[in-house]
């Protein structure tokens, strides 16, 4: 009827003696429609793609019944386009798979230890994603900067494909060389339908009957600088979805978010690793506690050194108390008591006890720190063994009052014990 030219864009009139299979895309169609057909009279299907007459397929719903005109076998068919239904249908699933991928490729990157394990699921998820064989990642040489293989690999079938493993390896690419280097000088994705123009395609390093047909391949970018870049093969020609580039943006955010958070926690972990060796190599204990001093949160390695005690003694409740003199533990716990109550920073000498039984002179400078919340308030401190000078002053102070000769008080010291006892 007329609305074949609404459907098929031909008038009735052309299409009347023709043969209707030769406008069926499908080959398959075409050879098993009329006995399948004949079989069961009568035929649906929802998807068959005919070539329009200005050469773009269209989407046709048909149903076929098998009867009789005029005491012949006739085929009467019913026919509507679904071609923008179907389309419409398959975007809605390339959104779904879409926000799939973002999701898994997300939890990866939020919960993987190193960059070569969210890359990997990267690869694999967006292979199935794409339904392309092959996933690869290249990094660039940590003294050229030119991209290599990272050894990190999909395959959907590794014996088809092993030979591309023995191409890459030892492989270097430059910027503009092939299509890692096409990645690496543009720092932006490049989609090759036809890879066989492509000379860094690796197309003639397969097995017998496979071939590079398809290729693209993006970077991630940290700092605008091209940190990987992960590449994609298909065997197939034109295999690249319109809605690929759309997809490629937000992954390579997520793997920049990785290597950002690997190179922040590596920087953290050096500045603590830094901290530690300072704190711990010199001469002096630092420690932190509560607020009461009930809580220690930290005492530094140099406590054996200095006391003679590991540092984890001292998270036990009371130990420090312990070790203070008999004649100034009262004196030393009243102080740090009452300024600490007081949120005042303060200095106090005091003499411990090292492990070893001698006696320790320590002089605690305790600072605190102040926050609008009480239980984040901390007291912070460096303990300094002042015995030597203890023990210098001492002796000073007894040339300054003795005879060096008979080791009793001198006349001025006889004198001004004299006063004093008088007054």
């Amino acid at each position: 009827n007329k609305a074949s030219t609404k459907l098929l864009g031909y008038h009735s009139d052309e299409l009347i003696g023709q043969a209707m299979r030769d406008y069926i895309v499908d080959p398959s169609y075409r050879e098993n429609l009329i006995e399948k057909l004949s079989q069961d009279k009568q035929v649906k299907i929802t998807d068959l793609p005919m070539r329009h007459k200005d050469g773009r397929v269209v989407h046709i719903e048909v149903v076929l019944n098998l009867t009789t005109f005029g005491g012949e076998a006739a085929i009467l068919g019913f026919c509507r386009d679904r071609t923008d239904e179907l389309a419409a249908l398959r975007a809605e699933q390339d959104k779904t798979a879409t926000l799939r991928l973002l999701r898994k490729v997300a939890v990866a990157a939020n919960e993987a230890d190193s960059l070569q394990m969210v890359i990997k699921v990267c690869l694999e998820e967006i292979c199935r994603y794409c339904g392309w064989p092959v996933g690869h990642a290249l990094l660039p040489d940590s003294n050229t900067g030119l991209l290599e293989s990272s050894g990190l690999w999909y395959f959907e079938n590794e014996k088809e494909y092993q030979h591309l493993k023995h191409w890459y390896a030892g492989m270097q690419f430059a910027p503009g060389e092939g299509l890692p280097g096409q990645v690496l000088a543009s720092k932006k994705p490049v989609l090759l339908p036809d890879a066989s123009s492509d000379s860094g395609a690796p197309r003639n390093h397969l097995k017998e009957g496979t071939s590079v047909q398809s290729a693209f391949a993006f970077p991630v970018l940290v700092d605008d600088q091209v940190t990987a870049v992960l590449e994609f093969i298909s065997p197939l020609k034109d295999n690249i979805s319109k809605y690929l580039v759309d997809v490629l943006k937000p992954l390579s955010m997520q793997l920049s978010r990785v290597i950002e958070r690997q190179r922040a926690q590596a920087s953290l972990q050096e500045s603590y690793d830094h901290y530690q060796r300072l704190v711990n190599d010199i001469d002096a204990i630092v420690w932190e506690s509560s607020i009461s001093g009930d809580v220690v949160h930290f005492v530094s390695a140099s406590v054996s050194k200095i006391l003679g005690y590991q540092p984890g003694q001292f998270y036990t409740t009371g130990f420090w108390e312990q070790l203070i003199h008999p004649d100034d533990r009262f004196e030393a716990v009243r102080k740090a008591t009452s300024k600490s109550k007081a949120l005042e920073n303060y200095d106090i000498e005091y003499r411990m006890f090292h492990a070893d039984g001698s006696i320790v002179w320590m002089h605690d400078v305790v600072r605190i720190r102040h926050d609008r919340d009480p239980a984040k308030r901390r007291k912070y401190g460096v303990m300094l063994d002042v015995t030597e000078k203890k023990n210098l002053s001492a002796e000073l102070e007894y040339q300054a009052t003795h005879d060096s000769l008979t080791s009793l008080y001198n006349r001025d010291a006889f004198e001004r014990r004299l006063r004093v006892l008088l007054d």
